[in-house]
């Protein structure tokens, strides 16, 4: 009897390594806008990957449309040194943003919100543009044409705002 091996049924260790499994698919699955677990099929992981990426370019360009209106606020005044400087980050930053959209694979179903990804960035380098060529030529219709370019791109990033591609 001594030399009978201890058997330990299956049951034993299987439920313990099934409730650590679901307990870690409940704590890390994304989920939708009810708390309800989103099945990460290929496609659908697809989708909301995308969906996380124009969360990204959003606040990319919010950092974007922060830089262009300090530099339209006069805050360097004079140092032409220091706004030029200033402009450049900006045009390279709205440069890289662009870039990132074209590169990024888009799913099917994404494709209007590259659309207005790319519509939003172009508005956002257009008005970088016209705040560069404000900085190194400083008049009144250089300054307006920035600010009519900041409120353009403005407009592009509400209505990226307003898009279910923004929220969770």
């Amino acid at each position: 009897m001594r030399d009978e091996p201890i058997i330990i049924p299956k049951w034993i260790w299987i439920i313990p390594v099934l409730l650590v499994f679901l307990i870690l698919g409940y704590a890390f699955s994304p989920t939708d806008q009810d708390n309800r677990p989103i099945l990460l099929l290929p496609d659908i992981r697809a989708v909301e990957e995308y969906r996380v990426a124009i969360v990204r370019w959003r606040e990319q360009a919010q950092e974007l449309d922060t830089q262009i209106s300090t530099i339209l606020s006069g805050k360097y005044g004079d140092d032409l040194f220091t706004r030029s400087r200033e402009s450049q980050k900006m045009i390279d930053a709205g440069v890289r943003l662009i870039q990132n959209i074209e590169q990024k694979k888009t799913p099917t179903a994404a494709t209007p919100a590259r659309s207005i990804s790319l519509r939003m960035t172009s508005a956002y380098l257009e008005a970088a543009r016209t705040t560069l060529l404000w900085t190194t030529a400083p008049n009144e219709e250089n300054l307006a044409k920035a600010q009519y370019q900041l409120e353009i791109a403005r407009q592009t990033l509400a209505e990226l705002e307003s898009s279910e591609w923004t929220t969770r």
